[in-house]
């Protein structure tokens, strides 16, 4: 995996640890691997150690932790394969103990007593977990720890993001509250007017799970573009309507925005709610600047109530004083920005209101502490990321940022220490617009760890950023996120690999002949005829497996009735060539890879990698490396029944296979967590015999303003033993996997193994053989609707035809082209052109 290397056969010895029985006894000496943020204390014990086993548990001592230790346990699952067991006890050596201890001080604080076993204590659920986060940070890097104790607190109870971006799917914000709880960050403020109903609650249960409180946010009196009733708007002096301020002297105005607060507030279930105040009535004309130039209406009334220099300044404070009291009649505190909050005479602050200080402008920190509010720091030279930009890097807020300071140098009383100072929030600004998912993900996350620090309070691990990051690259990203893609990922619009693929201008087939050589089959656009030759590869066995490099390589990939794994592959100009990838990683040190199963794999930029099961069952990989010019070897953890599916999704290496428990698991490596190959168990049973095709596909969509969008998509087609047909789909757009039923849809059903890709629209194209009659089945998925059926054998022109064998298949341009061996002879070839017209011919 290029750079990643070393880091990858590190990993596959920390999972042989994990799983094996002993270790090199640790030391008192040994130091405790790294924590982010860092912990506040670690006292280690004259000797003794604490080791992970096979066996060890998550034994919980109240049942009020039993949620806490299912999620713990999920999180290990990833690293380990598997789940630990959640036990109520006694505890055993190798376990990790929950417990509550109601005498402990501070609600967020908590104690790791690392010995025999690891023992959380601390006086709430929530600081057990944040005690969870430190082990599993600590166990992710090495699996025997040294006996001692830790004791850890956080500086600030409020530790969050706000994210004022268009609609992102669950699954994204997954990876977000997944992250930012592993961090020990503990809100999340989404705007409002973005999120249904249905999106609230599935965040919600996915924050709750992870101890983050999920916040909404209305930046009322400014509403949105055409938000307001235009009779509720400002009007300024020409006469024309505001189509996003709200006139806070129109008193049915007021009336109208009130009720939309509190029905918006109602629908975040925490008990804190966001009302905004910001840049009001604009960003370039704040309420201390309006004059009866400006908006005549408004000014006069706001003069004929307070009369006063400050009079809309006070119509200001008036209508948010009034919001905050709609707010905390729900129960619930108010959060506003303070940028607007200039000073006036008549009308003061609500002196419960939480304050957001970004700017500085209006009342400064000192003012507003003096009136009783807390503060949230979120200065704009260091908490603030405007999409697209490079605002703010993490070398930048790490070596750079104190806490205590706010924009422009203002400071508390008490500085950083401040009993004022509530803690610090990271805002990241849209503007509505939709974004490169993919791409905000991998600019957050960086900056989530010095805001993480900062916030949580304690001393670093180092001053320097650059000094750090050896230990923010340890730590790493939280166990279960699956990076979402961006444009111009390495895997995006990648060929798909199989016996049958494109090449330059070209259709290749790759079949093993009777006599166990490897026959090569092409037509290509300039010649416009079928070739044929047999490739410098004998006594192999099974499926081939083909792909085109960027480097405008073609490899296809075999394996011996020994096992052993070759690569033959072609350059123009060069001709054919075959290489021993066994034999090759073998003498490179990697030890001895021979496959039991057909392969799978991928090009992944410069780098050319195939897995498939060894002859023990095991998930193994080779690859080529342009680093070095070497076949690598490494095993990805668990055995698996059947042959594998692979593919690249956006930047990430995806496998998917039976596992030995009989389910469909999920294996992945990504360059945001180089250290670690994870794993999951989808829980979705698989029948022994079941046969898996897989593939990916990307490209874009517009959005309701014309914007491109990325979309990128995992398929997995199913066909289990009795034949039913299901297609499993992992989508950028949406928020959880789907799984459709084919054969409930189309009424078929299929035998051996399927084959498919994506049309020219990127709908899933799926060629499989009838169980009843052997036809060659196209089933077409498209986004919306029913899947389309048709059969092949039956509809195209000339002698029917069915296959005897399984079908593969490339799309050409907007052609769809399909191989099977049938009629006689073992290459046969169906093709529709773009109008949909179904050919045939064959290609002995």
């Amino acid at each position: 995996m290029s750079a990643s290397l070393r880091s990858v056969v590190a990993l596959l010895i920390l999972l042989t640890a994990l799983i094996a029985p002993g270790s090199t006894p640790a030391t008192a000496a040994a130091p405790l691997p790294s924590v982010l943020p860092a912990v506040e204390s670690w006292q280690p014990a004259a000797s003794g150690e604490f080791q992970w086993r096979p066996e060890s548990r998550l034994v919980v001592e109240s049942a009020e932790l039993r949620a806490d230790a299912d999620t713990f346990a999920d999180d290990l699952s990833y690293l380990l394969g598997t789940a630990p067991a959640v036990a109520d006890g006694p505890s055993a050596a190798g376990d990790v103990v929950l417990r509550l201890d109601p005498n402990a001080t501070g609600d967020e604080a908590y104690r790791v007593d690392l010995g025999e076993t690891a023992t959380v204590t601390a006086k709430t659920a929530v600081g057990v977990y944040w005690g969870t986060r430190t082990v599993l940070q600590l166990l992710k890097q090495k699996p025997t720890l040294p006996a001692g104790v830790i004791t850890d607190s956080p500086r600030y109870p409020s530790r969050g993001v706000l994210l004022s971006v268009a609609r992102m799917p669950v699954s994204w914000l997954d990876n977000i509250l997944r992250d930012m709880s592993y961090l020990k960050l503990n809100e999340l403020t989404l705007n409002s007017f973005n999120m249904t109903d249905a999106d609230i609650s599935a965040v919600n249960q996915l924050a709750q799970r992870r101890h983050v409180k999920l916040i909404g946010w209305v930046n009322a009196p400014k509403f949105g573009t055409g938000y307001i009733p235009p009779h509720y708007r400002l009007v300024d002096a020409a006469g024309a309507t505001d189509k996003i301020n709200l006139d806070v002297t129109n008193a049915a105005g007021v009336s109208w925005a009130n009720a939309e607060v509190e029905r918006l507030a109602r629908r975040f279930p925490s008990d804190t709610f966001n009302i905004g105040g910001d840049e009001w009535p604009r960003s370039n004309l704040r309420a201390d600047k309006v004059t009866v130039n400006d908006y005549p209406d408004l000014y006069r009334r706001a003069m004929a109530t307070y009369n006063e220099t400050g009079a809309v300044q006070d119509a200001f404070r008036a209508y948010m004083n009034k919001t905050n009291g709609v707010v905390r009649s729900l129960g619930k505190t108010s959060r506003m920005w303070t940028d607007d909050l200039t000073p006036a005479t008549k009308v003061t602050p609500d002196s419960n209101l939480v304050m957001m200080h970004w700017i500085n402008y209006g009342l400064t920190p000192t003012q507003l502490a003096a009136n009783g509010n807390q503060l949230i720091n979120s200065n704009l030279s260091y908490l603030y990321f405007d999409l697209a930009t490079t605002d703010n890097p993490p070398d930048r807020i790490w070596n750079d940022f104190d806490s205590g300071t706010f924009h422009g140098g203002l400071k508390l009383p008490g500085s950083a220490a401040d009993p004022h100072l509530a803690g610090l929030q990271f805002c990241v600004w849209t503007g509505g617009a939709v974004y490169d998912a993919g791409r905000l993900e991998r600019d957050l996350s960086p900056r989530l760890r010095p805001l993480a620090q900062k916030a949580w309070g304690t001393t670093p691990v180092a001053t320097k950023y650059v000094d750090a990051l050896p230990a923010i690259n340890a730590v790493g990203r939280a166990p279960g996120i699956l990076d979402t893609p961006r444009f111009g990922d390495v895997g995006l619009g990648a060929n798909p690999s199989g016996p049958a693929v494109r090449y330059q201008q070209s259709q290749q087939l790759f079949t093993t002949s009777p006599a166990g050589a490897l026959r090569h089959s092409f037509w290509s656009a300039a010649q416009g005829q079928v070739g044929e030759d047999l490739l410098p590869a004998n006594s192999i066995t099974g499926r081939p497996l083909a792909y085109a490099n960027p480097d405008n390589r073609l490899s296809a990939f075999t394996r011996t009735t020994a096992g052993t794994v070759r690569e033959t592959s072609y350059v123009s100009g060069t001709g054919w060539k075959t290489a021993d990838w066994s034999a090759a990683a073998a003498g490179n040190g990697y030890g001895t890879f021979n496959f039991g199963g057909d392969p799978a794999g991928f090009s992944y930029g410069a780098e050319r990698h195939v897995f498939g099961a060894d002859t023990d069952g095991n998930l193994s990989h080779l690859w080529y490396s342009p680093g070095d010019a070497k076949i690598h070897g490494d095993r990805w953890g668990g055995k698996i029944t059947g042959p594998p599916v692979a593919f690249v999704w956006g930047r990430t290496q995806v496998v998917y296979a039976r596992g030995a428990n009989g389910n469909l698991q999920r294996w992945w490596w990504q360059p945001t967590d180089a250290k670690n190959v994870q794993r999951a168990d989808l829980g979705i049973p698989v029948a022994a015999n079941t046969k898996i095709g897989g593939w990916t596909t990307s490209g874009t969509r517009k959005d309701t303003q014309g914007r491109a969008i990325l979309t990128a998509r995992q398929n997995l087609v199913i066909v289990d033993p009795d034949g039913r047909i299901r297609l499993w789909t992992l989508d950028l757009d949406s928020d959880r996997p789907t799984t459709r039923d084919l054969t409930t849809e189309t009424g078929a059903t299929a035998t051996g193994g399927p084959s498919g890709f994506a049309d020219a629209a990127g709908n899933p194209v799926i060629f499989v053989r009838r169980s009843s009659d052997q036809h060659l089945l196209r089933i077409r998925v498209p986004s919306t609707g029913a899947a389309v059926l048709k059969d092949l054998t039956a509809v195209t022109p000339g002698t029917q035809v069915a296959p005897t064998g399984d079908p593969d298949g490339l799309r050409f341009d907007a052609e769809l082209h399909a191989f099977a061996p049938g009629g006689g002879l073992p290459r046969h070839h169906w093709w529709s052109s773009p109008a949909d017209t179904p050919q045939q011919d064959n290609w002995n």
